[in-house]
Parts: C-alpha cells; sequence; structure tokens
C-alpha cells in the first residue's frame, strides 16, 4: 500500500516548485509529530499548535483537581482525627458522670 503524500506548491510561476514529503501512516497518525514548514497546510499547522495547546491544558487541569483532591483528603483526615479525638472525650466524660451519680447516691 503506498504511503500518503503531502503536497506543497512553493511558488505559481512558470518555474513552479514542488515540496514531495512522504510520511509513514504513523506520522500522519501522530499528532505530536512537529509538522515541518513545507509539510503540512497553514490549517493543518494551527489545528496540531491548538491541540497541543488543549493538551497543555488538560495535563494543567488534571495537576490542579489532583491537589484540590489531595486537600479534601488532607481534610477529611484531620476531620476523622478530630471526632475521634471527641468520641474519646465524650466517652471519658460519660465515664465522671457515671462516678460523680455513684458517690452522689452513697
Amino acid at each position: 500500500m503506498p504511503y500518503p503524500v503531502a503536497t506543497d506548491c512553493t511558488s505559481l510561476s512558470s518555474n513552479a516548485v514542488l515540496t514531495i514529503s512522504l510520511r509513514t501512516p504513523e506520522q500522519l497518525s501522530d499528532p505530536t509529530e512537529p509538522f515541518e514548514l513545507g509539510d503540512a497546510s497553514l490549517e493543518q499547522q494551527r489545528a496540531h499548535k491548538r491541540m497541543m495547546k488543549n493538551r497543555a491544558s488538560a495535563a494543567r487541569s488534571r495537576q490542579r483537581k489532583q491537589a484540590y483532591v489531595d486537600d479534601l483528603e488532607d481534610k477529611v483526615r484531620q476531620l476523622e482525627d478530630e471526632l475521634d479525638k471527641a468520641k474519646k472525650e465524650i466517652e471519658e466524660l460519660k465515664e465522671l458522670q457515671g462516678k460523680l451519680k455513684a458517690d452522689k447516691t452513697e
């Protein structure tokens, strides 16, 4: 199967120059493959640039989300610790209350 051919007419004069670039299907389907100026149309170059910016933006978004989740997990641990302390204090106060009631009835 022949490879797709990318062409670019760099001149329209009688001495027209035709640039032909052979690229493998893997190169054509790999959006991270950098474009040479003669390899792609301006529209393709812009689409590639936009896609790379979108990928970078998505990576930053994932980092922000992970930081947010990490912060929430820290808060959950802190609140669970506070809850455990409060439960222990309640148990101690109930024991003290029971002792005081017992002392009062004697």
